[in-house]
């Protein structure tokens, strides 16, 4: 069986017509009902019905035409995508990154990829807030966007893929008198003020965050409410805040912070990689290939 053949095979199931299909893939009549009979018997398989009014698919070539026409455009893919790596594709892709998420367990892998493989694509970095990413997405200003999967929830036109886990924390500074203490509780936090996003830059986040508070604490959150992750640090940074951030942020490691780490509730959370379905830029669908087949998110 060749790539031809099933070329062929899926024309007639189109055209319902051994005349019509010869036309368009230019070659004679004869040859084409000579290379239908030769996939037929090497299949032993009958796949067309012979009638006055053409070409009629039996049930068995309506199982190969479903098949074959996904499977001819996979082979189309894949051959367009080694084209375009052997002759050097030129583009550019623009990702967003969620201000203060880590990127070291990702990021420079890919781009050590993308350097190596397709040299002559632009790759531009942004770092920006929750709702600066997602309103960039939607109006095409960024391709691809990695942020925690509380963002994303919602966005009929988004689709998601999970990069990597992360597990949450209660956070508290130094200056803290919290810091001290030999043990922590959730309920030790109960009279704390939580700095957080507001609902404008992510509404699911903030609703998320008091569920949290009110399963594992039993308690409302003192929150107080600002515009930006950078602004959520500043305010930890001085002591004068506490916050519910996870693992995969920058300050977590910061040596002068201490960490009540805790499962998540509503089970496993995700860094997550965003980009519009519709997008048809291709240097993103090979950035897609690549996150899809890593084991990122084990």
């Amino acid at each position: 069986m060749t790539v031809d053949q099933i070329r062929y095979f899926l024309e007639i199931a189109k055209c319902r017509s051994l005349l019509d299909a010869s036309k368009k893939l230019h070659i004679t009549q004869p040859t084409l009902s000579r290379q239908m009979s030769n996939i037929e018997k090497d299949l032993n398989v009958q796949l067309f019905f012979r009638t006055n009014h053409g070409m009629k698919l039996t049930p068995a070539g309506e199982v190969l035409q479903q098949k074959w026409e996904n499977m001819m455009l996979l082979y189309e893919d894949a051959v367009s995508e080694a084209k375009f790596a052997f002759k050097g594709l030129t583009g550019k892709i623009k990702i967003g990154i969620l201000s203060g998420l880590k990127i070291n367990s990702f990021l420079p892998d890919y781009l050590d990829f993308m350097e190596k493989n397709y040299p002559n694509i632009e790759i531009i970095l942004l770092r920006l807030s929750f709702i600066e990413l997602t309103e960039k997405l939607v109006h095409g200003e960024l391709d691809l966007a990695f942020s925690l999967d509380v963002e994303f929830g919602g966005l009929a036109e988004l689709d998601t893929l999970n990069i990597v886990s992360y597990s949450p924390a209660l956070l508290v500074h130094k200056r803290n008198p919290l810091y001290a203490r030999a043990q922590l509780t959730f309920q030790d936090f109960e009279r704390e003020s939580f700095a957080i996003v507001n609902r404008k830059e992510c509404e699911n986040g903030v609703d998320t965050i008091i569920r949290v508070f009110q399963q594992m604490g039993g308690f409302y959150p003192n929150l107080y409410y600002v515009d930006s992750m950078d602004t959520v640090n500043l305010w930890l940074e001085s002591g004068q805040k506490c916050a519910l951030l996870n693992d995969q942020m920058q300050i977590y490691d910061y040596t002068e912070i201490r960490k009540l780490d805790f499962a998540p509730p509503f089970g496993a959370c995700y860094v997550q990689a965003g980009y519009i379905r519709n997008n048809d830029n291709f240097a993103l669908k090979i950035t897609l290939n690549y996150f899809q087949f890593r084991d990122y998110a084990s």
